[in-house]
């Protein structure tokens, strides 16, 4: 994801997005990629957690669990 006047984050990115916003838990890159029809996540994963480090909403990983926290 990325700032005004570059290039858009692509549609796996937000996808993976989307899912961790709807995901009632925290859930693993093979969770998210089973979700997602079996997709490479873990590129976009880190594009996220670039996206929104330093903000009030955060992308995490714990015990390889990936989840958005304030």
């Amino acid at each position: 994801m990325s700032d005004a006047g570059q290039d858009a984050p692509g549609p796996l990115v937000r996808a993976v997005e989307a899912t961790l916003f709807a995901a009632d838990a925290p859930m693993t890159a093979k969770a998210i990629s089973d979700h997602l029809g079996g997709a490479e996540v873990r590129g976009a994963l880190a594009t996220l957690a670039a996206h929104y480090a330093g903000r009030g909403v955060e992308l995490v990983e714990r015990g390889e669990r990936w989840h958005f926290q304030t």
